[in-house]
């Protein structure tokens, strides 16, 4: 566990702008236990870092086995979350809607590319810890660790 807080820190009064996108959120989760079943109008990324659960996408349910990200995208229902009556861990980050084009042409979202396993977990947790510190100092460059986060082989479930 990275730690027993849970947080949520918006930046929409203060966009922090990045190559391609803008970070409107940032959050962590140590023990998630409640089910997502919603239509977002944002692109999320759920990073789960331990856990197991499920992802329902086009009315099919898909086992998920940590460590892997899940990705919800605009006006698409996503229903997600640990398996009933256990936890995950879970950082999340909020990418606006008008960002879509840029992320779908780098291939970090879209149909193809729901969720997918990580392959490699310590560097994924050493810049997830960089970024954890720095938006705990409430730092203008909050964020700036979401681009060493190297999460590899997006798959369509």
């Amino acid at each position: 566990m990275l730690q027993q807080t849970p947080f949520n820190r918006n930046f929409q009064t203060i966009p922090r702008r990045f190559k391609g996108f803008t970070l409107n959120e940032l959050g962590y989760f140590p023990k998630k236990a409640d089910r997502c079943d919603r239509t977002y109008y944002t692109i999320n990324y759920s990073i789960i870092l331990s856990g197991q659960g499920t992802y329902i996408r086009d009315d099919q349910t898909h086992k998920l086995t940590s460590p892997c990200v899940i990705t919800q995208i605009p006006g698409e229902r996503s229903r997600y979350g640990p398996i009933a009556g256990e936890t995950w861990e879970e950082l999340y980050f909020i990418v606006p809607a008008q960002d879509y084009p840029w992320i779908q042409s780098k291939g970090l979202i879209g149909q193809n590319k729901s969720m997918w396993p990580i392959r490699n977990l310590v560097p994924v947790i050493r810049a997830i810890r960089s970024l954890l510190a720095t938006v705990s100092d409430n730092s203008r460059q909050a964020g700036k660790g979401l681009s060493l986060i190297h999460i590899s082989e997006p798959t369509r479930p």
